[in-house]
């Protein structure tokens, strides 16, 4: 086993962001349809979630599962463990947290749906889940920027 002597402190955070917001979306699953609203998913979602309806649950948890596995990344990347690609998915991982928070405003103003439309109606969930994308973005990419040629 590989102990982790001197941890970045960047990739560090963004581990434990994603392992906190993964929580969050299992949470959410697990409180129900106040829980969606509350959070941002949409009445849709929390009309399906009350209906009994499969997907709002799978859609949480997969979410859930993918902030898992990126916390776990950014855990071996902070800690220097070495596999292959392990930098290239760290980058990855930052862009998508990038362009989520910096793609989310325009989307939301330039896509017309009603679920679009009903998010659009919250500018303060789009700016300040765009803010926290972005930070966990930087957090990722300021960290990978550090360990780079560890990796």
């Amino acid at each position: 086993m590989y102990a982790c002597i001197a941890p970045n402190a960047w990739l560090s955070i963004a581990a434990g962001l994603s392992l906190a917001a993964s929580l969050l979306h299992i949470g959410i699953v697990i409180r129900g349809p106040d829980w969606y609203r509350f959070f941002g998913a949409g009445e849709k979602m929390a009309t399906a979630a009350e209906a009994g309806r499969w997907y709002p649950a799978l859609s949480g948890l997969a979410i859930a599962g993918i902030l898992m596995t990126w916390s776990a990344l950014a855990l071996a990347g902070a800690c220097g463990w070495h596999f292959p690609g392990l930098k290239w998915l760290l980058v990855l991982i930052s862009g998508v947290f990038i362009v989520r928070g910096l793609g989310g405003f325009p989307l939301v103003y330039l896509v017309d749906s009603p679920e679009i439309a009903e998010i659009r109606a919250r500018p303060v969930f789009v700016v300040v889940t765009g803010l926290i994308c972005l930070g966990f973005g930087f957090c990722f990419g300021y960290g990978v920027y550090q360990v780079w040629t560890e990796l």
